[in-house]
């Protein structure tokens, strides 16, 4: 047998052995899911036999899959197909009814956590902020409750009362009427604050870009030559604006966030992608952040400091520092799920 028969002869079963370790580990796999489900229908089958209350089908299978979310950090959100469609609907808009505050679940307590007010709204008016804990509604404790159900309760007709009670370190728990309102979120608000400084007020990341161009041009219109940034309570929104927006600040090239995830198109490093900063270089820039300014307004703030095109001033920030994606499932319904940090 020539050296190369042999080289061939030596190795070819370790080829065969790692397939066949392969294989067995990706049955493994199969095996796995396979039992996960037959265990949830199994405790489905014997609430369905022996629970002594009346439940439903449509019931158990929402209280699983908002477990099952519930159970892995407080931005993963299990929605039916109207709820999303809700959800979708007054984030593109910017408009609904309620009493203004956005909130994520406590996963040491159980209860709400606010992450901001929205301005402008009765519970901007009534001073409530963030890191607040909201305990009851109507004076029903919400401990444990789904989100979705949370939200639900504090939503209501324009001009009717909700009674929500909030704990505050340092003052405890206290009870505030609020009288649900039309919201509507203007998400950019340009002004001068005198003849050279513009001031330009942010309040989400959503579909504003626009906005945001036409108000950049008006304030350069009216000679400004330095620019303030509120980011105070702007809870966030989508990563492509916060990528945008900051896109209009630097160079081409210049490295704007990586984020870091399990699948290859979670593993990203986004950069600049204009020729030319529609900001000028020269023109000073500061932002202003506190504790409600989170997710993707943080993106904002963190990459201008890091770059060194503006200087911070005001809080420490939320701290997010991850990315929700919503994926479809096979009867229209979404889960929002933390796909990269």
């Amino acid at each position: 047998m020539d050296r190369k028969a042999t080289l061939l002869s030596i190795a070819l079963p370790p080829l065969v052995l790692g397939g066949f370790v392969l294989g067995y580990f990706l049955a493994r796999q199969q095996v796995g899911k396979q039992q996960l489900g037959l265990k949830v229908r199994e405790a489905a089958t014997l609430v369905q036999e022996r629970y002594y209350g009346e439940t439903s089908d449509e019931k158990l299978e929402k209280a699983a899959l908002e477990g099952m979310m519930r159970s892995l950090d407080p931005y993963c959100e299990y929605f039916s197909k109207k709820d999303y469609e809700d959800f979708h609907s007054k984030t593109i808009s910017g408009k609904f009814f309620g009493v203004g505050i956005q909130v994520e679940v406590d996963a040491q307590t159980g209860y709400l956590n606010v992450v901001t007010p929205i301005e402008d709204s009765p519970a901007f008016a009534a001073d409530i902020l963030p890191g607040d804990l909201l305990i009851k509604v109507n004076h029903e404790d919400i401990k444990g409750q789904d989100l979705t159900e949370v939200v639900g309760k504090i939503k209501g007709d324009e001009g009717t009362n909700v009674t929500l009670t909030f704990a505050r370190k340092n003052r405890g728990m206290f009870d505030i009427v609020l009288t649900r309102a039309k919201i509507t979120v203007t998400a950019v608000k340009p002004k001068m604050l005198d003849e050279r400084i513009g001031y330009i007020r942010v309040t989400d990341f959503t579909e504003m870009l626009g906005q945001f161009d036409r108000a950049v041009a008006d304030l350069k219109g009216r000679g400004m030559k330095a620019l303030v940034i509120d980011l105070r309570f702007n809870g966030g929104g989508l990563l492509e604006s916060a990528v945008e927006m900051s896109d209009r600040f630097l160079p081409k090239g210049e490295l704007i966030v990586r984020t870091k995830g399990r699948l290859k198109h979670d593993n990203r490093e986004i950069a600049a992608e204009d020729d030319s900063a529609d900001v000028d270089a020269s023109v000073p820039v500061v932002v202003l952040v506190n504790g409600g300014t989170a997710s993707a307004s943080e993106i904002v703030a963190g990459c201008l400091r890091d770059h060194a095109r503006a200087a911070l001033v005001g809080a420490r920030t939320y701290g997010k520092g991850s990315v929700q994606t919503p994926l479809t499932l096979s009867d229209g319904s979404r889960v929002k799920q933390t796909t990269a940090r």
